[in-house]
């Protein structure tokens, strides 16, 4: 099984503030859905932005060990280059253009894709996300459910190989649940590896890895049974 991204001994805290976590060992693997979940305020969300490479690029404070992507220190890659290899989702969608077609065509655009290639990976997207009749509407007046979706599709037109998930199903109905369910299944199924932080079950079928972190320990679960 391909390890695609891994820490080692990670740990962080923001200038002056607690240690959110430290010693965390955590591999996500190709193929497989891992479940993180935890108390609020926690640092799972802090967790998160160190493996996609924000903690210690953006955000400032004690970085202790380190985080691997693809082979690759997390500080050795440029922020904008990551969107090759890894996608993520938080738990407050970041959708900035007045179209929704623009804002997911902004990440191939960036990684330089021809136009055709562009124009298939958005309408994979917002089909796959069900969203093709909103895609001349700003993201802004979309419901809730629909920007969080919106987030999920833009994640997708790039097809990386690593999706980082904060909470994706919390403003979602349930027909939505049901297609985020169903396409993070079919991802784990060709390959992608998932990460994921939820409060509550999500629902899945086939969770690889279930861990919680709390008072600063990543601790691993053994069985699917965490919410009794």
């Amino acid at each position: 099984m391909t390890i695609l991204l891994e820490t080692s001994d990670l740990g962080f805290r923001y200038p002056n503030g607690p240690w959110l976590f430290r010693g965390v060992n955590l591999s996500l693997m190709a193929g497989q859905i891992t479940l993180l979940t935890g108390p609020s305020g926690s640092g799972k969300t802090s967790l998160l932005y160190a493996l996609c490479g924000l903690i210690p690029q953006v955000f400032a404070g004690e970085y202790i060990g380190k985080t691997v992507i693809k082979n690759l220190d997390s500080r050795q890659w440029a922020l904008p280059r990551l969107a090759s290899v890894l996608a993520v989702v938080f738990q407050t969608p970041q959708l900035f253009f007045p179209r929704l077609e623009d804002e997911l065509a902004f990440t191939p655009e960036n990684l330089q894709w021809s136009r055709q290639r562009m124009t298939r990976a958005v309408e994979e997207a917002l089909a796959a996300a069900k969203l093709e009749p909103f895609r001349d509407k700003a993201p802004e007046r979309l419901s809730g459910g629909q920007q969080q979706l919106a987030s999920w599709a833009t994640a997708l037109t790039a097809m990386p190989d690593i999706f980082l998930l904060d909470e994706p199903f919390s403003q979602l109905d349930p027909a939505g649940k049901q297609l985020l369910r169903d396409s993070i299944q079919a991802l784990a199924a060709a390959g992608k590896a998932i990460f994921l932080i939820e409060h509550s079950d999500p629902g899945l079928d086939n969770l690889n890895n279930l861990c919680s972190l709390d008072k600063g320990v990543l601790t691993r679960r053994v069985h699917h049974k965490i919410w009794g």
